[in-house]
């Protein structure tokens, strides 16, 4: 907010990034509205559906496409948001009542006025730990899986990471 530039690439700790990413980004900055966020990966609870209505090429493979339904979108290790769409989200948290990345209470509570998600995907993650832990998770959950992090017992490791990176 304090460069004053129009636009910011947001990244998590655990994303991967491709080539020719910033021929995407170029393309989102000449497609994003004022208040608007840019999802480069993004995760639903329910199956996604895409809108082709004001979608934009950015690039021969890549489109700027809107969500049918915001509701359960979230999960993004990489996105674009706009200047206004970053302070607005700052005024209007004071503080914390909802992930990072809960789209739908963003837009609800008007701080965000469209998103939108690149497709198909342009970023992955490595599906680590997350650093945020929920407090619903269980104690009984949560100590297991620290065991099983921290311990790095090949199969129940190996399968914790596969159920990290599909709930992603």
């Amino acid at each position: 907010i304090e460069s004053c530039d129009g636009h910011a690439l947001v990244l998590e700790d655990d994303a991967v990034l491709p080539d020719g990413l910033l021929n995407v980004i170029d393309g989102i900055e000449n497609a994003i509205g004022k208040n608007e966020v840019a999802l480069l990966y993004y995760s639903c609870f329910s199956p996604l559906q895409l809108s082709t209505r004001n979608s934009r090429a950015l690039t021969s493979e890549h489109i700027l496409m809107s969500p049918m339904c915001v509701e359960g979108l979230g999960g993004s290790v990489c996105y674009v948001i706009t200047r206004e769409a970053a302070i607005s989200s700052c005024e209007g948290t004071q503080k914390i009542w909802a992930a990072a990345d809960s789209w739908l209470d963003y837009f609800e509570k008007g701080l965000v006025e469209n998103v939108r998600c690149v497709y198909p995907m342009v970023a992955d993650h490595l599906g680590v730990k997350s650093t945020i832990s929920s407090i619903t998770q269980g104690a009984w959950r949560r100590r297991i899986t620290e065991f099983i992090d921290n311990s790095e017992l090949p199969v129940f490791h190996w399968l914790l990471m596969g159920f990290r990176r599909r709930s992603l």
